[in-house]
């Protein structure tokens, strides 16, 4: 919100080099498997946050990138939430469009288990 493109670019390049280099410093020093988890963002209750789309998509994107790259499962999140909000509605998936309730919590530890 309120940053240029130039901005919201820089932005996006700096998440991009600081989560490559925490996944490379973890993955190093432990013999641990990190599973990836995508980023997610939902339209309610802040219509503005639907501006926010392209932009979790885009570090979704990079996310997946270093997942292929470091061999690490990656978790696809936002449209699962997404779909179960629209069907649910949103109330019982998000409290405020960024953090889940309870229910979101299951919908993610529902996918997370297959892969622990």
């Amino acid at each position: 919100t309120n940053r240029t493109s130039s901005q919201q670019e820089e932005m996006l390049a700096d998440f991009g080099r600081s989560y490559r280099q925490l996944l490379r410093t973890i993955l190093q020093h432990t013999d641990c498997t990190c599973i990836l988890m995508e980023p997610f963002i939902f339209p309610y209750p802040r219509e503005e946050y639907k501006n926010w789309i392209p932009l979790i998509k885009n570090i979704s994107g990079q996310i997946g990138e270093l997942a292929s790259e470091y061999h690490c499962p990656y978790i696809l999140l936002h449209d699962k939430l997404n779909q179960a909000a629209m069907v649910e509605g949103y109330r019982a998936i998000t409290s405020d469009g960024i953090h889940l309730t309870s229910r979101g919590h299951d919908i993610i530890a529902n996918n997370l288990f297959s892969y622990i």
